[in-house]
């Protein structure tokens, strides 16, 4: 009920979804143009192009910075008290609520900037897979990419009870994974010790995992195998965290 009320909310913002569609597609023609102007050693002409409309379709359900924001102001302000004292699981709400949010966003924007995409000329078209496997695969790894991303949202949560200040929690998080996630700069791109580091962190899970995946150019199986365990340690860490926050929570007046 909770997960069709927040999406219900979230779809009915389509005229931000307009503006939104219309910055992401900006953008990822010129991420697409300047890493085709460095050079095609690296990732192909039709992969780069790929690689990037994905992600900028998907930025509503896999960027870190795409937080209800509710949820921070309910833990700066105090009035998380009201959720804490309800008979509920807080931490399956939390989840429920930022995963309600991210993909009301994401099912408004990703489907038309796609479409668009992929009626372009070369070397801008979004390119589909190679097989029928590559899509499925990719689909899997994407689900535990949004599942992890969800872990990580309620880890900030979390660290923001702790701190009682969302800015510099945020600030922090959105400066580590705009570098390391392999949105703005594919890993493809680090220096080859620096792509093995990364590809065993949840950095990897997020975003960069299910484009190769949907590209061709790692292993399925493995790959999701790594998804599934950052996603178990992530879940929980977040909700030992929060547990542990929750035990220490006072409330004024009562």
């Amino acid at each position: 009920m909770l997960f069709k009320l927040r999406m219900n909310a979230g779809l009915q913002y389509r005229g931000a979804a307009i503006s939104g569609i219309v910055t992401q597609f900006i953008w990822g023609f010129l991420l697409i143009t300047l890493f085709q102007l460095l050079g095609q050693s690296s990732m192909t002409a039709k992969e780069i192009a790929t690689y990037f409309w994905l992600n900028q379709a998907l930025i509503a359900m896999n960027a870190v910075w795409t937080m209800d924001n509710q949820l921070f102001q309910e833990v700066e302000s105090g009035d998380v008290q009201y959720s804490v004292l309800r008979p509920q699981n807080i931490y399956l709400q939390w989840f429920v609520r930022n995963g309600a949010y991210r993909l009301s966003r994401t099912l408004l924007r990703a489907i038309p900037l796609l479409l668009i995409a992929f009626f372009l000329p070369e070397p801008y078209r979004f390119a589909l897979p190679e097989n029928s496997l590559a899509f499925f695969g990719f689909f899997i790894s994407l689900l535990f990419a949004f599942l992890t991303q969800l872990a990580i949202g309620n880890v900030m949560v979390a660290l923001v009870m702790k701190s009682k200040q969302a800015i510099g929690v945020r600030i922090l998080f959105v400066s580590l994974f705009d570098f390391l996630d392999g949105g703005n700069i594919p890993y493809l791109y680090f220096p080859v010790v620096m792509q093995t580091v990364l590809k065993t962190t949840f950095f990897y899970s997020i975003k960069s995992a299910p484009f190769f995946i949907y590209l061709g150019r790692v292993p399925i199986l493995s790959t999701l195998f790594f998804q599934a365990i950052w996603f178990g340690l992530l879940t929980g860490l977040g909700y030992w965290l929060i547990q542990k926050e929750l035990q220490k929570l006072e409330v004024y007046g009562g």
